[in-house]
């Protein structure tokens, strides 16, 4: 008997055990989905355990940002966030952004501290120096010094706040040129009216030597008597 081709035939041969294409693809797009959403959920498991770390870090940078001693500022030591809490369960760039929330505020507290101290030495400065505005800057610069030595390790923080610092002591020295001026105002005052007391008094003394009624010594009383009020105009 002759071959038939597939096409010329009443009943088409169907193959056994082959699953259909349409069931294989949505079996793949189930795959597909189950495996977003464990994504999914490890993303937001990794992200509220970030926050937590944020969080964690944000508090253990300022607790740990200014640290005293005897009442003295210790030097700054940033520090590794892993050293003081559990990141075993974060990513590595979440790990990073937990130090960086940490430095971030350890650095601010530390330099809150040394504008603090910036403050409270101005003031001294002031106490010292009410009238002196040349003595405030020169305790300034050996604050500065100072400052710099004992935190050596740490001159990138003070150079950020250099400017606030400068204004502390600014503002004391404004108030201490403020008063040099008034006093130099008043010294000026008080050194006026000396001299025109020794003025009247001298003018006092010749009007009371009789010396304008002497014939003798009229011309030189008012010679001095004229010289007196010239000085006294001035």
């Amino acid at each position: 008997m002759a071959y038939q081709p597939t096409r010329k035939r009443k009943f088409k041969v169907e193959p056994l055990g082959i699953v259909p294409m349409s069931g294989l693809r949505q079996l793949g797009n189930s795959f597909n989905n189950m495996a977003d959403t464990v994504r999914n959920i490890d993303n937001e498991i990794e992200k509220n355990q970030l926050n937590d770390a944020l969080l964690k870090a944000e508090a253990l940078g300022i607790a740990k940002g200014a640290v005293y001693e005897d009442g003295e500022l210790k030097p700054f030591v940033p520090g590794t966030i892993s050293d003081f809490i559990d990141v075993s369960d974060l990513k590595g760039p979440s790990i990073k952004k937990a130090q960086a929330q940490y430095l971030e505020s350890s650095e601010i507290v530390f330099q809150t501290a040394l504008v603090n101290e910036a403050v409270n030495a101005a003031a001294a400065a002031y106490e010292n120096n009410s009238g002196n505005p040349d003595g405030i800057e020169n305790e300034k610069n050996a604050f500065m010094d100072a400052l710099k030595k004992k935190h050596r390790e740490s001159i990138y923080l003070i150079d950020q706040i250099d400017v606030d610092i400068e204004k502390a002591f600014d503002g004391e020295k404004n108030k201490a040129l403020h008063n040099q001026r008034v006093n130099f105002q008043n010294d000026t005052k008080r050194e006026v009216n000396s001299a025109l007391n020794i003025i009247a008094n001298k003018h006092a003394g010749i009007v009371a030597s009789g010396s304008l009624n002497n014939k003798m010594t009229k011309k030189w009383a008012e010679t001095e008597i004229g010289l007196l009020d010239e000085k006294r105009a001035k």
